[in-house]
Formats: C-alpha cells, sequence, structure tokens
C-alpha cells in the first residue's frame, strides 16, 4: 500500500483514468473529487472508509490534521500513481 498526504486542492493521478483531489475536511469527514473517465463524483468519507475503483484500485482515508488527509492506495503492478506536483516530469 502505498500512503500519499494531500493538502486541501491537491491532487493525486491513479493509472491512465483516474483524478483524485481532495477538496477539505469538515466535522471529520473528509471530501474528495473524483474524475474517472470524463465523469466525477464527491466522495464523503470517514477514517479508514474504502472505496473501490476500476482497474482493482482500492482507496483509504489513513489519517488527518486540520489541513491534510493521508490516503492509502492499493493497486496492482503495472498502475501507476503520481502526485499532481510530479506530473510530466
Amino acid at each position: 500500500m502505498l500512503i500519499l498526504t494531500r493538502k486541501k486542492g491537491e491532487a493525486i493521478f491513479v493509472g491512465d483514468d483516474t483524478i483524485i483531489t481532495f477538496l477539505g475536511i469538515r466535522s471529520g469527514r473528509f471530501a474528495l473529487n473524483i474524475e474517472i473517465a470524463g465523469g466525477s463524483e464527491v466522495w464523503v468519507a470517514g477514517i479508514e472508509e474504502k472505496k473501490a475503483f476500476p482497474s482493482d484500485v482500492d482507496v483509504f482515508v489513513i489519517g488527518y490534521n486540520y489541513r491534510s488527509v493521508a490516503l492509502g492506495i492499493n493497486a496492482p503492478a503495472g498502475v501507476n500513481i503520481v502526485r499532481e506536483e510530479l506530473k510530466g516530469r
């Protein structure tokens, strides 16, 4: 499992068609915008909740503080996971 911390507005690219953007924290719940193949949804999760994605990718909320969230990502070998600031390097 890969664990990445994201601040509000930061994104993670999973594979070729999934973008997960951290929107913020409110009352111990986390809002993530998930874009998959042209569509988008907002996922509101609590600690240790899991979301399954295409290509056998699972995302977990591992922990948080007042300004960021730690996400755990399980993905099969060959699925690239890239922080937004490294995309294109």
